[in-house]
């Protein structure tokens, strides 16, 4: 019964490990679901504009709504933000692994089939100990 018990133990340690560090993944690097986003989509899918402080973010997004949902969610002595805008497909996506052993953020581009064009504003808060970069 004792090793029995100190296998359950052990597995639910593991379990815990291994939940604790996909939370600190999912903490690590987080898409902001941002409403209203007036900036015109003239940017470059692979040159995101980097937010590392509140004046920043004042400069880039002048709407006092879109700053407040944003600020809610970033920390700027831990976190900074990508601000990705483009005009393609309404199929385009941005989508993000983690490099643990790198510590890097690595975001893909996967471009839609359809030629409906279209404004993409994906806004993401990232740990500032990782280094980034787009596929």
């Amino acid at each position: 019964m004792n090793a029995r018990m100190g296998l359950a133990a052990l597995v639910a340690a593991a379990l815990t490990l291994a939940s604790s560090a996909a939370q600190d993944q999912e903490a690590a690097v987080k898409r902001l679901d941002v409403k209203g986003i007036k900036t015109p989509a003239e940017g470059d899918v692979k040159k995101p504009a980097v937010v590392e402080n509140e004046k920043a973010l004042a400069k880039l997004f002048p709407d006092n709504d879109v700053r407040r949902q944003i600020s809610k969610e970033v920390d700027f002595e831990k976190h900074r933000v990508l601000y990705f805008n483009w005009s393609g497909s309404g199929q385009d996506r941005l989508l993000f692994e983690i490099d643990k052993e790198a510590q890097k953020v690595v975001f893909h581009y996967k471009p839609g089939l359809t030629r409906d064009l279209r404004p993409h504003h994906y806004v993401f808060r990232v740990n500032k100990d990782l280094k980034w970069k787009v596929n």
